[in-house]
């Protein structure tokens, strides 16, 4: 009796236990599966034809009607007025590999005073600037080997991207881009972080640019979800960049560029 009652008890143990191992391994294999859902890359079956398709929230990355990037055929912008003060960074500061680009975090400089621009009377702070190799944007329906995107916002929620084009050059590479690309080692693995005792000189990236020479259009972000509303402004000079340093960051994050889009009948100034 009392070896069947132990018998029973075990037996009821072990399939409580079976059960539980089951339903995590069910619970791990949703979580996963919701997570696949909201990944997206720059290939396959997660590629940009198919954002639009991966999570109903992602619908305007195919529906859009103003999306980003595009190809560039028009006259320089000569109504619209910028005015950039971006504030240079000091140590700490925060780089991020997200798995899809190498990003740097801007909330503030040791002063506590962030980077702005007005753009048309409107402040846009800084709050972050990435890569992407190669070039999004187009110029005359031709791609240039890195591209760098500085993500501003308004204090009303609108969104603002400054694009700088570089190619490969032999001589007079961007300082900038140099000094910015050389920590990248630190996060070398998708999804990792930290914090660099450095400095980035924004006069660096600028003395190579003229600033009152540029092309602006309305679009979106160029990854998922796809959000419109983002205003553009697409420096027209293009900067140079060496061989290494765009190996170094091509090395560390691969092709990561979406393919342009439809102007749709928008007008590029």
């Amino acid at each position: 009796m009392l070896l069947t009652l132990s018998l029973s008890l075990l037996y009821s143990r072990r399939e409580r236990g079976m059960k539980v191992v089951f339903l995590c391994f069910v619970f791990i294999l949703m979580f996963a599966s919701g997570n696949r859902a909201q990944e997206f890359s720059y290939d396959g079956d997660t590629g940009p034809q198919y954002w639009g398709s991966l999570t109903p929230s992602w619908a305007l990355c195919s529906e859009g009607q103003s999306q980003s990037p595009i190809n560039i055929n028009a006259s320089l912008d000569t109504t619209n007025s910028l005015s950039l003060h971006w504030v240079d960074l000091v140590s700490p500061i925060t780089i991020l590999n997200n798995g899809h680009t190498y990003q740097i975090d801007v909330s503030s400089n040791s002063q506590g005073k962030a980077g702005y621009l007005i753009w048309n009377g409107i402040k846009y702070t800084l709050t972050q600037f990435h890569f992407h190799s190669p070039s999004e944007h187009h110029i005359y329906h031709k791609y240039y080997q890195l591209e760098l995107h500085m993500v501003h916002s308004s204090a009303s929620g609108g969104s603002l991207v400054v694009g700088f084009l570089f190619q490969i050059g032999l001589k007079n590479a961007n300082p900038f881009v140099s000094h910015v690309m050389h920590p990248i080692t630190q996060v070398a693995r998708a999804i990792q972080q930290t914090n660099i005792h450095n400095s980035f000189h924004f006069s660096e990236l600028l003395n190579s640019f003229n600033v009152n020479s540029f092309w602006s259009y309305s679009g979106s972000f160029t990854i998922p979800p796809c959000t419109e509303g983002v205003q553009w402004i697409v420096m027209a000079d293009i900067g140079s960049v060496s061989d290494r340093v765009l190996t170094r960051f091509q090395r560390y994050v691969p092709f990561n560029s979406r393919y342009t889009q439809k102007l749709n009948g928008r007008v590029v100034f």
